[in-house]
């Protein structure tokens, strides 16, 4: 968000999770990745991301570093860019995504 404008509407404050709750644990523990993302992802670059993390390349594609929960939610998250994503580390996040496209390529390819 790079302009952001106060108005006069107003919201009710929602109830706190306690962080014993699995999911918010879950969201706890976090993992650097270094993203190279291509020059037609920039819309998702610049809403999802921190200008700070954000590195254009020469060539406009896109280096993001970002802190990320570990888990299912980062590769759902990751596999949501598609094609857009040319580059994933570390190896370890990047074995679980290739994991997941595997496992998607057998599902897909199994008859009716």
């Amino acid at each position: 968000m790079k302009e952001i404008v106060v108005t006069e509407i107003s919201y009710e404050p929602r109830t706190v999770v306690a962080a014993t709750d699995t999911k918010v644990n879950d969201l706890l523990h976090t993992i650097e990745v270094t993203l190279h993302i291509s020059a037609q992802g920039a819309y998702r670059v610049y809403d999802e991301f921190a200008e700070k993390t954000i590195t254009q390349r020469e060539d406009g594609s896109y280096t993001v570093t970002a802190q990320f929960p570990v888990g299912n939610w980062l590769d759902s998250y990751l596999l949501s860019f598609g094609p857009l994503l040319i580059e994933v580390s570390p190896e370890q996040v990047r074995t679980r995504i290739l994991s997941h496209l595997e496992t998607m390529k057998r599902n897909l390819n199994v008859p009716l």
